[in-house]
């Protein structure tokens, strides 16, 4: 019975969790669709200011949840609240201007990578005509190198954020890339899960309001977590000897 409590306990700290990440972004968007309901000739432009401020919320909430999730990981806490908010205002400004870095980079790569043809042509026959054309192909596979490399680093840096507090942005990126390739067989395992829910929340948009966006933090942070930790607890103990010695 206490296994079981313990179980329903820690689902409703993830839904929660859940909860504080769409609730705030998607509020935009629904009063925004209240308005467009009472006044017919609002304009579309409404529509994408409600953006803003959805993109500059997501980025630190998923940050903050992921914090929370490594907290609860290493039994510090079993709150959610206050930690996310407390989080959330420690984390933000770098988590935003990171994503925006990160997710500037993607956009100009998927930009580079013809979408227009990969669309009307099809994978298999985009490959097969441009096979006579060397460098082509090659600069569609180093696009496509890099966006992997991008989404790696951004699995990672949530991670490496609140694990390790006081880096620059560069060094966040830095480690953030060393941590995706030290075992990259567990980033793209996290990538896939990723993946995996966000075709899930598209296909099923109730999935996102309950455990679509903690869920996969979750097992990100579950799987990543004996090698953080392990890396954490060095540099803890680095710096208590440094202290010492000082």
């Amino acid at each position: 019975m206490a296994s079981l409590y313990a179980f329903l306990d820690y689902v409703f700290r993830i839904v929660m969790l859940n909860l504080l990440i769409v609730v705030p972004a998607l509020l935009p968007f629904l009063i925004y669709s209240f308005v467009v309901e009472k006044y017919e000739n609002v304009s579309e432009l409404y529509g994408y200011i409600t953006l803003i401020p959805t993109a500059i919320y997501m980025f630190p909430a998923i940050v903050s949840c992921v914090d929370v999730l490594r907290m609860h990981e290493d039994n510090l806490t079993k709150g959610v609240f206050k930690e996310f908010f407390v989080s959330f205002k420690k984390h933000f400004l770098k988590s935003f201007v990171i994503s925006v870095i990160i997710f500037g980079v993607l956009f100009i790569l998927l930009m580079n990578f013809e979408i227009n043809n990969f669309q009307v042509q099809g994978p298999v026959f985009y490959f097969l005509n441009n096979l006579q054309d060397i460098p082509s192909l090659f600069g569609l596979a180093l696009t496509i190198s890099f966006a992997l490399i991008g989404c790696y680093i951004l699995i990672h840096i949530p991670l490496v954020m609140v694990y390790f507090e006081g880096l620059s942005l560069w060094q966040y990126l830095k480690l953030a890339f060393i941590m995706s390739f030290k075992n990259v067989l567990k980033t793209i395992v996290i990538l896939l899960i990723v993946i995996a829910f966000i075709i899930l929340d598209l296909l099923l948009p109730v999935v996102t309001f309950i455990l679509g966006i903690s869920l996969p933090l979750y097992f990100m942070v579950k799987l990543s977590f004996k090698e953080y930790i392990k890396l954490y607890r060095k540099v803890e103990e680095n710096e208590k000897r440094i202290e010492k010695t000082n």
